[in-house]
Parts: C-alpha cells; sequence; structure tokens
C-alpha cells in the first residue's frame, strides 16, 4: 500500500530556496544521535533552509535546502540548539535536497540545521528556529513517571485512543505527543501500523454489527494527506497488516443453529490488488456452546475474535478467541489449525504452577513461547501480563513469566503487551488509561497515566520513526 508524502503542507518559516523534487519512496532516512555543542557555520557551501510543516499533522515537518557542492547532506534537528537528531537527505543532483522530519513534540522550539559530514568534520549550515503546532484539545493528558528513561526505553508508541472522537496516535516515552491523525469514521478502533514502506499508517474502523456496510480500513500519509478508505463490510475488531501489504482481518460469518442465525468468526486476506482470500472458520474447529456464548452478553458476537498476530517466520497466524479463552495457530498457506492454546478448548497440557488465560487480548509470540495480556474475569477483577513456554511438538506449556500492576489493574475490555528490544515489557491496562513498562524481575521502570476515560488500544513499540 504506497502512500505518497509531502502532499498537505503550509510555509512556516525561513528563507527561501529552489524547491527539491520529489523523495526517493523508497529510501530510508537514518536516525542517530549528535551530541556536538559546537556548529561552525560553513555560509559558502549551504543555501538557506526551508522549513514547511504539515497543515494536518503540525510536528511533521519538510525541509528543503541547497548545497553548492555536490554532497550527500543531512538535516538535524533538536530542542534547546541542539542537533539531537540527524536524517539523511534526499536529492536528485547531490545539490538540492530535502527531508521529512518526524517525532517533534507538539507546542514546542526546535532548531534545524542542514550539515554535511566530512574527513575534517562536519559543516553546518546557518540555525533556524520553528516552532510545532498544538495537540487538538479532544486528546487526552500524558504524565510519565520514570526514575531512568534509558533503562526503561527511549521511543515511540504508535496505539490508537479510543472516545469520542477517537484518535490514532504516536506520543514519546518522555509523554509527548508527536503524531495524531482523528478518526472520522463510525467503527471502533483497536490497532494502527505502519505501512510496509514506513511513509504511512493503516487502521481498521470497525463496526461490531454482522451487517454493517461500514467497517472499513483508513491510511494516510505521515504528514496527515492522501487519506483512502477501503470498505470491508462485516469486518470485525482485530486485522493485521503483513509485510507485503496483505490486510488480514476477521469477519462475520453466519450459521443457522436451531432455527436461529448465529455468527461465527471467518478470518481474511485482502491482498495489495484486492483479491480477498478466506482462510480459516471458528465453525470448523469448535462447536456452539451457549453459555459461552453469553459471557460477553450477547452470543451474536461467538466467540469474539479479538487479537491477531502474522509469524513471518512461518507465515502461520495466531489467532485470539476471546470468549473461548483460547488462542490457535493457523498456517497461514493451508489455512489448517496447527493447535488450540487454552483450558477448556486447547491442546496443550500446563505444566507446573500457574494457570491458563481468561478473556486473553494482546499477545506476543516469542522463541519457544507466547506472552500476553490475561484479561481474568469479574471473579477476580485483577488483569496481568504472563509468559507462558510452549513446546508445540510435546504440546506442553509452562508458566514462567508474570506481572500484575500495584494497585492491581482490571482490564474489562483490550489490554496490550510487547516485549522491547531491551528485555523489558510493557503493559497497557486498557480501560484504567495506564500503561507500565517493567524490568524481567518485575520492577516497574516507567509508568504513563492519562486522564480518567482514556483507552487505549493496542500498541506498537518504536525505537524511531524512520526505521527498523
Amino acid at each position: 500500500m504506497q502512500l505518497l508524502i509531502f502532499a498537505a503542507v503550509a510555509l512556516i518559516g525561513c528563507r527561501g530556496c529552489d524547491p527539491a523534487s520529489e523523495s526517493d519512496p523508497d529510501s530510508q532516512p537514518d536516525s542517530v544521535a549528535d551530541s556536538s555543542d559546537s556548529f561552525p557555520v560553513d555560509p559558502e557551501l549551504f543555501g538557506e533552509l526551508e522549513l514547511e510543516a504539515s497543515e494536518v499533522v503540525p510536528t511533521v515537518i519538510r525541509a528543503r535546502w541547497l548545497t553548492t557542492e555536490v554532497s550527500e547532506s543531512f538535516v538535524a534537528f533538536g530542542l534547546d540548539g541542539q542537533a539531537a537528531v540527524q536524517v539523511a537527505g534526499s536529492s536528485p543532483d547531490g545539490l538540492h535536497h530535502e527531508a521529512q522530519l518526524l517525532g517533534l513534540k507538539a507546542s514546542r522550539e526546535y532548531t534545524v540545521r542542514a550539515g554535511v559530514a566530512g574527513d575534517s568534520g562536519t559543516a553546518w549550515g546557518p540555525a533556524t528556529e520553528l516552532t510545532t503546532g498544538g495537540v487538538p484539545a479532544e486528546l487526552p493528558s500524558l504524565s510519565v513517571e520514570t526514575d531512568d528513561l534509558p533503562a526503561a526505553f527511549e521511543g515511540f508508541v504508535l496505539t490508537v485512543i479510543r472516545g469520542n472522537p477517537s484518535f490514532v496516535v504516536i506520543y514519546d516515552t518522555e509523554g509527548d505527543y508527536v503524531w495524531w491523525h482523528q478518526d472520522t469514521g463510525t467503527g471502533q478502533l483497536g490497532t494502527a501500523f505502519l505501512t510496509p514502506e514506513r511513509d504511512g499508517i493503516v487502521w481498521g474502523s470497525f463496526k461490531s454489527e454482522p451487517d454493517s456496510l461500514e467497517s472499513s480500513f483508513e491510511s494516510v500519509a505521515l504528514d496527515g494527506s492522501d487519506h483512502e478508505s477501503i470498505s470491508v463490510p462485516g469486518a470485525h475488531y482485530v486485522s493485521v497488516l503483513n509485510p507485503d501489504g496483505t490486510l488480514v482481518y476477521v469477519i462475520y460469518q453466519a450459521e443457522e443453529r436451531e432455527g436461529e442465525t448465529l455468527y461465527g468468526d471467518l478470518l481474511v486476506e485482502r491482498a495489495p490488488d484486492g483479491t480477498v482470500t478466506e482462510l480459516w472458520t471458528v465453525w470448523d474447529h469448535f462447536e456452539w456452546d451457549q453459555q459461552v456464548a453469553s459471557a460477553d452478553g450477547n452470543h451474536d458476537t461467538w466467540p469474539h475474535t479479538n487479537y491477531l498476530l502474522y509469524d513471518e517466520v512461518t507465515d502461520d497466524y495466531i489467532v485470539s478467541l476471546r470468549n473461548l479463552s483460547t488462542v490457535v495457530r493457523v498456517d497461514g498457506a493451508s489455512g489448517e489449525q496447527r493447535w488450540a492454546f487454552g483450558e477448556l478448548y486447547g491442546d496443550f497440557t500446563l505444566e507446573g504452577a500457574g494457570s491458563f488465560p481468561t478473556y486473553q487480548h494482546g499477545q506476543v509470540l516469542l522463541d519457544g513461547g507466547l506472552l500476553m495480556h490475561d484479561n481474568g474475569d469479574s471473579s477476580t477483577s485483577e488483569s496481568r501480563a504472563v509468559e507462558y513456554a510452549l513446546d508445540e511438538q510435546a504440546l506442553t506449556a509452562s508458566e514462567v513469566w508474570e506481572y500484575s500492576a500495584d494497585p492491581v489493574r482490571f482490564s474489562s475490555v483490550l489490554g496490550d503487551v510487547d516485549r522491547l528490544p531491551n528485555g523489558n515489557t510493557a503493559v497497557t491496562w486498557a480501560v484504567s488509561g495506564q500503561v507500565d513498562i517493567v524490568s524481567p524481575e518485575g520492577e516497574l521502570l516507567w509508568q504513563l497515566s492519562s486522564d480518567l476515560g482514556t483507552v487505549f488500544g493496542y500498541g506498537e513499540w518504536l525505537t524511531s520513526l524512520y526505521g527498523e
């Protein structure tokens, strides 16, 4: 799904220069730290720097600049006069350069400079100041508590905030919004994804009604332009965007039982060319159970698939069935169900201490295991993050790690987990408007809190907005 960038912009400042040609959409700029406090200016090497902010997302900036010699140039920006982040420019001729600046905080003053690195050091262009735009008033406030941010995680979180209105957002781990887009659909938001090209964002806006024609996938470029919508009638709640651009989601599938129309879940793939393939259906593997279905308060939502994962290594899908408290692995090529994990419907034997999950939501597939948000139910009113080691050949499992908040949190809906690159674990207590980062030993390292009533959807934790 190729999305264009740099379409809706408004001039914020600086002196003009010749416009550069469009950026190479396949180029991936780099983001690196620069702690230098000295910026020797070479006025002979650089023309003047032009900055433009998106009219839709005023923290996304387009930079254009000239060099008088053919060079590989970059642009650097930061707060307090620093060059904290460097982004490689793209250029058709080595003279006209441009780059998109991402990750800037709202309503803050930044210093921007162009630079060229050489054997004798970095030559800099003149510094230019800009102030980013503010966040919408409808977005909830965020606050972070941590004693050591680098030990917790430095980066960004792409997530959704459910409400009226709902938003897709990116915030940094200092607790500042750096990107947002208000959803204008009528559905519920669950998951948002960066496009495979990393030039836009895709999310599902799903109407949880079997006969609804209003469910859709929405996409925008990172500057907020090129808003596109793909209608997916009957889709609900969860989705995955594969690396090749294939959209994977669940739609309602009707069956007649004893004269009544009931709805199960059908897993489908939608290729970039629009071809839709039916892959797996719950009706082929699980028997209808009125008691289990009624646990959701409405048997039309049986089995209430609430999370999907794609395993790039095996081309399989992990499908979470909320009302069955069961997770299944589905072969992505054949649609065969490889196994089911859960207390009532599973193939695994749980060895040692621990327990199977109840009404689980967000999950992470690990090497030899599965990390998940175990929501629990109203009998305990306590949710947790839990990791299981899985032997998929012997069909045995063991609980190897868990974390519960103090005081306890109960995610009656949603809830997410992520294993961060440094080994820490992020836990989203969805309806509590709280996110924790904890160490492998269960020590709370970082906590984000939001306004009462804030509901976070599933999140993607990113070390950079420019690359993997």
